[in-house]
């Protein structure tokens, strides 16, 4: 599958937007301490964009699953997908060690 050389432009542009900001070392690590296998995790945003005259709405979907806590790396399974006007724009699906 091809991807256009903007289409990580739009969930940055609504990273900006939502004015994100990052997590402390401390609250990751808290985070993790309470997770266990099987837990879901569902995060997401939308943003309404004015383009010339049109008014285009645009939603990111994440849900993660907690696959594996034993240790130091946890593993995740995360399903990532990005509507426009509520027409699916992007998806993605993998797993992650964190």
């Amino acid at each position: 599958m091809k991807y256009s050389k903007y289409s990580q432009l739009l969930p940055a542009l609504m990273l900006c937007a939502a004015a994100a900001s990052a997590a402390t070392r401390e609250d990751m690590q808290q985070l993790d301490a309470t997770q266990l296998p099987g837990i879901v995790s569902i995060c997401k945003g939308e943003i309404t964009l004015q383009v010339n005259n049109a008014h285009l709405k645009s939603s990111d979907l994440i849900r993660t699953t907690v696959i594996s806590a034993r240790d130091a790396p946890l593993r995740y399974r995360v399903e990532y997908s990005n509507t426009l006007d509520g027409v699916v724009f992007m998806r993605y699906e993998y797993e992650m060690t964190s």
